[in-house]
């Protein structure tokens, strides 16, 4: 038998010699002495990286040091492309409160316009003493004033309505001499004229209406004084 035994192990080493392939194996199977051991209290198996998870410190550093060099990174730490940016449009107010329009004064009204509109209210309202001392108080203080032959005219109308002819004939007269271009100063002939006629004046009031009629034939104030003249001959 150890004859035997011999033979076969001087057989198995040639072979091993021809072929290549290492030291036989030891008896039971053993492994070669050369064979790398395995470490001590080494895991069976090496758990393998999950791609999903958050990058290693090396990796963060290189995102963050794509972040500093305006570069997006990827979940595996490589450079992603960043996201093209929406032009703005110019002046573009998006994301901010919409502006007011801002609250504008309101206008004064001017003292002058607001005294005669008083007194014509007054006047279309027939409270004409009131009326009165508005328009008065007007040419006192705006004797110049664009809209003064008007309010002069309507100051000799409320001495007219309360029957106060010879004050509103001189109110007319001062429309006939100051304003004598305005377009009062047919009204104010025709008005002198019949307030001439209510004092029984009748060679005046007969004059002022052929002298309206003179100088502004065309007037429908000319046409009443016509009709004045032929119903108090």
């Amino acid at each position: 038998m150890r004859a035997h035994d011999a033979a076969l192990r001087q057989v198995e080493t040639s072979m091993a010699l021809n072929l290549n392939l290492g030291e036989p194996m030891a008896a039971g199977g053993a492994a070669p002495a050369h064979a790398a051991a395995p470490q001590a209290n080494a895991p069976l198996f090496q758990p393998q990286q999950n791609p999903y998870a958050a990058p290693a410190a090396g990796a963060a550093a290189g995102a963050a040091a794509g972040a500093a060099a305006g570069l997006a990174t990827g979940p595996y730490g490589d450079a992603a492309a960043a996201p093209a940016a929406a032009p703005a449009a110019a002046g573009s107010t998006w994301g901010q409160p919409t502006p007011q329009p801002e609250a504008k004064p309101a206008a004064k009204k001017d003292i002058s316009l607001a005294l005669y509109d008083a007194g014509l209210n007054a006047f279309q309202a027939r409270k004409y003493d009131e009326a009165q001392r508005s328009f008065a108080d007007f040419m006192k203080n705006y004797p110049t004033h664009s809209m003064a032959p008007d309010a002069q005219y309507y100051l000799a109308e409320c001495y007219f309505q309360r029957n106060q002819f010879p004050d509103a004939a001189l109110a007319y007269d001062t429309v006939i001499t100051k304003f004598s271009k305005s377009n009062r100063t047919p009204g104010a002939y025709l008005k002198q004229g019949i307030c001439f006629s209510k004092m029984n004046q009748k060679a005046a009031a007969k004059a002022r209406m052929n002298e309206l009629i003179k100088k502004y034939p065309n007037s429908p104030e000319a046409a009443r004084a016509k009709n004045f003249l032929k119903t108090n001959k």
